[in-house]
């Protein structure tokens, strides 16, 4: 049974983001793996849920996992389109991180 806490989920959502940005990869897919897995993440908040994929694709990118990144991201951007995110240069912005972090042009971080 899947823990179910508001609270929970944007601080897996941080805790991901700062090891992205330590460069930890590894803990950063554990804590995004948490978010979707062990929490219900058929009732996470589109948007929430767009944020853990895209901390999940950073992670990724940064591990050369570029097909797995690819796929974060695609489920991202869907996500964020469910949750209202319709602003073209948000989307657009995740697009170019994505495309240029995976061909190493810039650090695997969040835009």
């Amino acid at each position: 049974m899947g823990l179910r806490s508001g609270n929970l989920v944007p601080s897996l959502i941080g805790l991901a983001k700062v090891a992205n940005a330590e460069g930890d990869a590894a803990a950063a897919l554990q804590h995004a793996h948490r978010a979707l897995h062990d929490l219900d993440a058929e009732t996470l908040d589109p948007e929430d849920h767009g944020l853990v994929l895209h901390q999940q694709a950073v992670a990724f990118a940064s591990l050369g996992r570029n097909d797995e990144a690819k796929r974060a991201i695609s489920a991202a951007r869907e996500s964020f389109a469910e949750a209202g995110v319709t602003a073209a240069i948000e989307l657009d912005e995740l697009d170019t991180w994505a495309r240029d972090a995976m061909l190493g042009r810039v650090q695997p971080e969040a835009p």
